[in-house]
């Protein structure tokens, strides 16, 4: 019983010396996921165009950085995901949002006032995130 103490504390001290160097980083992207659907209730698909904007308020406010652009496959069933790396200026902010345009034509033409999703999303941070980020 004593050895396995021994040996168990040995692993504790060798861990401890190990990983107590390791730097902790907080994820450099996040995931935007939903669903799309058309005004009749049939799924939006194919390859469709999408922007991302970062701003410091719900409404009006600053953009931060510049637009994230991209084209993603939407499959029969609607549904998305588009992982996008974050500009370096949120990171200064108390609090962020994004705006999501995604091409909704019948026929894909790119991006369009109409294509814009009615209201912001605020940025939020998973806990694994927020504390890997004080750790560094």
């Amino acid at each position: 019983m004593k050895s396995q103490k021994l040996v168990a504390a040995g692993i504790f001290l060798w861990l401890a010396l190990f990983c107590g160097g390791v730097v902790f980083a907080e994820p450099a992207a996040i995931s935007i996921q939903g669903k799309l659907q058309l005004a009749n209730g049939s799924a939006l698909t194919g390859s469709r165009t999408y922007r991302v904007r970062f701003y410091n308020a719900v409404t009006a406010g600053s953009q931060l950085g510049g637009d994230r652009q991209g084209t993603v496959v939407i499959p029969d069933s609607g549904r998305f995901s588009l992982i996008v790396t974050p500009p370096s200026q949120i990171l200064n902010q108390s609090t962020v949002y994004y705006e999501l345009a995604i091409d909704s034509a019948a026929v894909p033409d790119g991006i369009t006032a109409d294509d814009v999703f009615p209201t912001r999303v605020q940025v939020t941070s998973v806990p694994f995130a927020r504390n890997a980020g004080q750790l560094g």
